[in-house]
């Protein structure tokens, strides 16, 4: 072997010591981080991957608008925050798009109580709610909510996303929808055709551009319900979030339409009002005209 041949055999054998060492540690971290994550669904609501206890929970003294960004509900959950967008992660469910039997259909509806129904109406209505909210309007106790959306979920009538917010895979409340066979048993539930329940399900489903937006004009008006539960001769009595006002002021023609119509009755008389639920994503041109 020539001088040359020994040069580079020295060469290739260093470069291969080389990648050996700069590499291998490299590969070893990946195949851990692969290999060794948790799954999503072992990581509590509220808490961050690697660690089983949840986030400390922060107090605040009232449920307003301004703090729903941050604000954490029972044990420690958070809602979406409006400053950036969370990872959803969803659980494909083929049930889920199929329309009932008549055998089944009589099944789901003897296991149904009138809240089931409100739930549904509600998710039809508003197109998302998390878990908290759902809780806010529906239950006293959180355990309870989860154990009668669990059974929705069980009957393929809602849908449930996981919601994770980076840095961290923070764990938020889920975001609950209508499934299209949730939708046909609501609108068997009012004798109506079903077909425009399930083209809003699947619509909600298939284009959630609006999703943080809609969760945050919703999560003001079930913070307000909420707040006003244990009033005496008050209430929030009727209220349409982002998704029902694009509907129905579409139908009158309007050019810009508001976030949120909300009515609260109170001993002197009832509050009309609208929302303008401003997440600091828009132009001050595009805004101005509301």
């Amino acid at each position: 072997m020539d001088i040359t041949s020994q040069v580079i055999d020295a060469i290739n054998g260093w470069l291969q010591s080389l990648a050996t060492h700069l590499l291998r540690p490299a590969i070893i971290a990946d195949g851990e981080l692969l290999f060794q994550t948790p799954a999503y669904d072992s990581v509590g609501e509220g808490g961050v991957m690697g660690s089983s206890q949840p986030s400390p929970q922060r107090s605040s003294p009232e449920a307003n608008a301004a703090s729903y960004s941050n604000r954490r509900g029972v044990g420690g959950r958070r809602s979406l925050p409006i400053d950036n967008r969370p990872i959803l992660l969803r659980k494909p469910d083929p049930a889920a798009d199929l329309r009932p039997q008549r055998s089944e259909l009589a099944r789901v509806l003897a296991g149904f109580i009138s809240r089931d129904v409100a739930i549904l109406a509600a998710l039809d209505d508003h197109r998302y709610l998390d878990q908290e909210q759902v809780r806010q309007l529906f239950f006293d106790g959180q355990r309870h909510a989860q154990i009668r959306t669990k059974w929705l979920r069980d009957q393929h009538l809602i849908q449930r996303w996981t919601a994770l917010q980076p840095p961290g895979w923070h764990r938020l409340h889920s975001v609950l929808l209508n499934s299209a066979r949730g939708a046909g048993i609501l609108a068997a539930t009012r004798d109506q055709d079903a077909r425009p329940y399930t083209t809003r399900a699947r619509e909600a489903a298939e284009h959630c551009l609006h999703l943080v937006h809609d969760l945050g004009a919703n999560g003001f008006f079930t913070s307000i319900a909420a707040a006003a539960r244990h009033l005496e001769g008050e209430g929030l009595y009727h209220w349409m979030g982002e998704a029902g006002c694009r509907r129905e002021y579409r139908v009158r023609g309007a050019r810009i339409t508001p976030d949120g119509w909300g009515r609260y009755l109170t001993p002197e008389g009832d509050l009309v009002f609208l929302l303008e639920w401003d997440r600091a994503t828009e132009s001050p041109s595009s805004s101005r005209p509301r």
